[in-house]
C-alpha cells in the first residue's frame, strides 16, 4: 500500500494523506515545503520525514541567520519561530548552535553595552534597550562602573553648547534632563555638572 501527500485545496496549512483513492489522515505542517517525495510505504514513514524535513529547514534558516549577524539566542528563537517552525525544533536548533558556540549571549550582551555607551548612552537606557529584546540586563552595572559613567557625561557635557553657559539654571536643567534620558544616573549628572 502506498500513500501520497497533497497539500490541502481548502487549507495550505494541512497536508492531506491519500491512500489510492480516499484521504486517510490531515497533517498540519506550518513551515514551507516545496518538495516531497510522490509516495510513501506508511504513515510513520510520512510523519519520520516531516519531522526530518521540519529539522533540516529550521537548522538551514538557523545558520542562515546567524551568518548574515550575530542574534542572542532569545531572538534567534523567535526568527524561527515566525517561520512557524515547531518550538521543539526551534529549541533543538538553538541548543545544537550554542553547544557548537554560535550563540554567545555574553558576547553580545557585552559588545551591546559597549556599543551604546560609545553612542552617548547611559546604563538605565541600555538596560531597557537589551530587556526589550528579551536579554538580562543584570551585567549592566557590573560593566559600567560610575567612573565610566561621569567620564562619559563629562564628554557629553564638553560637546553640548550648554557647556559654555553652564552657569545657567535653564541651561543646566535642561542638560540634566537630556542626560538623564540617555539613562545616566542623576547623582553622577549632578556631581560632574556642579
Amino acid at each position: 500500500m502506498a500513500f501520497t501527500m497533497r497539500r490541502s485545496s481548502v487549507d495550505p496549512d494541512l497536508f492531506e494523506i491519500w491512500d489510492e483513492e480516499k484521504v486517510v489522515q490531515e497533517i498540519p505542517v506550518l513551515f514551507s515545503i516545496r518538495k516531497y517525495p510522490s509516495s510513501f510505504e506508511s504513515l510513520e514513514e510520512i510523519e519520520k520525514w516531516l519531522t526530518e524535513r521540519e529539522w533540516k529547514l529550521a537548522r538551514f534558516a538557523a545558520y542562515r541567520l546567524i551568518a548574515m549577524r550575530n542574534y542572542p539566542s532569545v531572538q534567534l528563537l523567535r526568527k524561527l519561530e515566525q517561520k512557524r517552525f515547531s518550538s521543539s525544533i526551534c529549541n533543538r536548533v538553538i541548543e545544537e548552535l550554542q553547544n557548537n558556540g554560535y550563540l554567545k549571549d555574553e558576547e553580545f550582551v557585552q559588545s551591546s553595552i559597549l556599543r551604546e555607551l560609545k553612542r552617548g548612552f547611559g546604563p538605565r537606557y541600555i538596560e531597557m534597550k537589551l530587556r526589550a529584546k528579551g536579554l538580562s540586563g543584570e551585567k549592566i552595572r557590573y560593566l559600567i562602573t560610575p567612573e565610566m559613567q561621569a567620564e562619559r557625561i563629562r564628554q557629553l557635557i564638553a560637546k553640548t553648547p550648554l557647556s559654555k553657559s553652564i552657569a545657567n539654571r535653564l541651561a543646566k536643567q535642561k542638560a540634566i534632563r537630556n542626560l538623564q534620558r540617555r539613562g545616566f544616573d542623576l547623582d553622577l549628572i549632578l556631581k560632574e555638572l556642579n
